[in-house]
This record gives C-alpha cells, structure tokens and sequence, in this order.
C-alpha cells in the first residue's frame, strides 16, 4: 500500500513538471487549482498535492468555495471535468465570486454582446428573458426575437424574477458597470448574477471559456476561441515587431459634441484595446478616465494621424451616402484643416457593430489596414463572413462595413 502511495506521488509529481499551456490568462474556475487555462486532470494532481503538503496552496483549488482544500475539492474538480458538477464557483470580469447551480437551463441575458455569447455558444434556448436592445438585432439574433423583454436601461426586475432563472449575465467591469452589475444583484436575491464583459478584445476570449464552462459548452467556446485567435496572431505577428514611431497617432472618436466637448474612448475602453492590438498609438490612452470628452484645440495640438468614428449600430451602412457624410464633417472642419488626418485624408467610418462584442476581431482587421495599408491582412469581410456562420444567420452581402476602404485612401 505504502508503494502504490509513493508510485502515485511520483507520478503526480512528473505530471506536474509537464508544461501547463501557453496562455495570456488564467480561467477563474474553482477547481483551476494549478491555475492555467482550463481545468483537467493536472488541476486533481495539484490539489492532492497541496494537501499533502508538496505544493503551496492557490485561491482556486478551493473547488467547493469553502475555505479550505481537501479531498472534497479533489472531487469537485473530477466532477468539472466530467460535466456533473452540482455547481460552480467563478470569478467575474467584476472581480466577484459566483456560486451557480447546475444545469443552467433559464438564463436572462441583459446586453447583446452577451447574448452574442450565448448564441455562439449553441444556448440560445436557455434564454428567457433579453432587453429591448437584443430584440432590435433580429439580424444577428433570430432565435431570440420571441423572448421575454426585462426592460432597458432601467430593468424589471419583477419580471426577471418572475422567469424564474438560473443565471443573469450583464456587463461586469469598470467605474461604470461594475456598481449597476452589484445593484442588479441586490435586486435579484438568490439569482446568480454574474458580470462579463464580452466587449474587450483582451479579455474576449477568456470570458468566453469562462461561460463556456458555466453552460457546459466548453468544447464549443474552444472552437470559437481558435477561431479568434487565428485573426488575433495573424495581427499580432505583424504589430509586435513594429517600433512606437512606426506606429501612427490614432484619435478614436463620436463626432457628436463638436465643437464643445468631444467624446472619446481613453484607457482599458474597448476601442483603446483594440487600437493597441491594430498596432495604433491612442493619443486619449494616457488620460486618466476612460471615457473622456475632449475639445477641438486639444485634439489640434495632439495632431493625430488617423482618425477613426462610427456610424449607428446595425449590420452596416446601406450605401456610401451615411458613412461619407460622416466622414466629410470631420474633413469639413475649417480649424482641422491642417491636421495629419485631415490633410493625408486618413478619416474612417466605421460600422460600430464590429468595435464591440464577438465579431471585434472583424474590427481589429479592419482598423490594422487602416493603420498600416502596408500590412497583407486576411480579408476582415471574409472573416465578418464567418462570424455570421458562427451565429446561424445569412451574411448581409450588400452592406458596407467601413467607408472609404483603406485601399481607396
């Protein structure tokens, strides 16, 4: 018996100096006890041997959320890996720690990245309850249109009680949505909310395999995130070498407001990550809120040399006629006339559907051949393509998704 002990030891101890998988996060699920990616057979090996004392204890080998690691947590993790947890423990793009009971078979969803999410991931019928902004995308999200509305900006949150679910996803993070996320949950005793973004490209995929492990899709989250990931390195691989004059001084910003105040998108906002990623400079990055509003002389004196808005969201512009008159009144500004932008004509509309959300990776290509037109990029409309593949729903052919295109200046 003594052997079979030291064997098994020895045997936890080799897996271990295996090499966990190369990752930029690390998966909140209680029971990643070696704290990597995912949760396997490595994660039982690590949490046997914090038990015995091998290894140093981590926060999420407490599988069962208790305070304490033991063989319970060990099952617990066996129990993840098989897909019959009773319930798991997670922690949010909000920092918190959620308890949700399984199977989540009633979901409500409150935004549209989040339900973008929940449609990828193959879960549409499990949701009960959307806002009436998910219900104006019919266009990606057809499976949803009969479902219950629970109001928007201002939820019902009787009605979301009386749906009975097992789980309510809202946006999780910032100044911002971390303290409506917290209120929501006040509101809604005994519901798991929990809080994930969904509209970050960093943390993009992360949450994904993170609801993935919360609906039992894992399998199908992976399929995504390759997906993802294949546009994200191929951008990447040509961004990463580039030296910070190479790169050009990009202005992200909502025409309305001019001249006043302007507003903008500053640092860990959506557009700023996906600027980085593209191999832009935000010159709003180092201001210290993340939604700053700015004013013409400003924005004069940090002469940027891309500037790049947004149209309404929606699938895309119908004709050229909405995206160039948004072009041509930031052009049309007499005291921008000798901006960098301006005179070099590097003024881009976007459709605001691809800055956002699952389908961003779109965006990202798109604002890479904005930035740097000498780039050989996969098509960004052939990978829009593919994320309405991804979705179930036809691809709107004769939408434009950026005007002018970068190859027409």
């Amino acid at each position: 018996m003594k052997i079979n002990i030291l064997v098994g030891i020895t045997i936890s101890l080799l897996l271990l100096t295996l090499p966990a998988a190369a990752s930029d996060y690390t998966l909140g699920v209680f029971g990643n006890a070696n704290e990597d990616n995912t949760i396997n057979m490595q994660d039982v090996t690590y949490t046997e041997l914090i038990i015995l004392e091998y290894r140093d204890r981590t926060d999420l080998a407490d599988a069962k959320y208790d305070g304490k690691i033991n063989m319970q947590d060990v099952t617990q993790i066996e129990l993840v890996i098989l897909g019959r947890e009773k319930e798991l423990t997670i922690l949010d793009s909000a920092e918190r720690a959620v308890t949700v009971k399984k199977p989540v078979e009633r979901i409500v969803v409150l935004n549209s990245d989040v339900a973008s999410a929940v449609t990828i991931l193959g879960a549409t019928e499990n949701v009960v309850g959307v806002t009436s902004v998910v219900l104006k995308k019919a266009y990606y999200f057809p499976e949803l249109s009969d479902r219950q509305e629970v109001g928007y900006p201002t939820y019902d949150y009787e009605m979301i009680l009386s749906l009975h679910p097992d789980l309510v996803v809202n946006y999780g993070s910032g100044s911002y949505y971390k303290p409506r996320l917290e209120a929501t949950a006040e509101k809604l005793p005994g519901i798991p909310v929990v809080g994930l973004d969904f509209y970050k490209q960093k943390t993009l995929r992360y949450e994904v395999e993170l609801l993935g492990y919360i609906l039992d899709r894992a399998d199908r989250a992976v399929e995504y995130n390759d997906w993802c990931k294949k546009y994200e390195d191929s951008v990447k691989s040509l961004v990463d070498p580039l030296e910070p004059e190479e790169k050009p001084r990009v202005f992200v910003m909502k025409m309305k407001g001019y001249p006043g105040s302007i507003r903008t998108y500053g640092p860990d906002s959506g557009c700023d990550i996906l600027c980085r990623l593209a191999g832009g400079i935000n010159i709003v990055g180092e201001l210290p809120t993340t939604y700053p509003k700015v004013d013409s002389e400003w924005v004069i004196s940090e002469n940027p040399d891309a500037i790049i808005t947004f149209g309404q969201p929606g699938q895309g512009f119908a004709d050229t006629t909405e995206p160039e008159e948004i072009r041509n009144e930031i052009l049309n500004v007499e005291e921008w006339a000798h901006i960098s932008a301006v005179e070099n004509g590097r003024v881009y509309v976007c459709n605001y559907e691809l800055l956002f959300g699952l389908d961003s990776v779109v965006g990202l290509t798109y604002w890479a051949n904005f930035m740097h037109p000498e780039f050989v990029l996969d098509s960004p409309e052939d990978i829009y393509r593919e994320h309405y593949e991804l979705l179930n729903v036809e691809y709107p052919e004769d939408l434009i998704q950026v005007y002018p295109l970068p190859e027409e200046g």
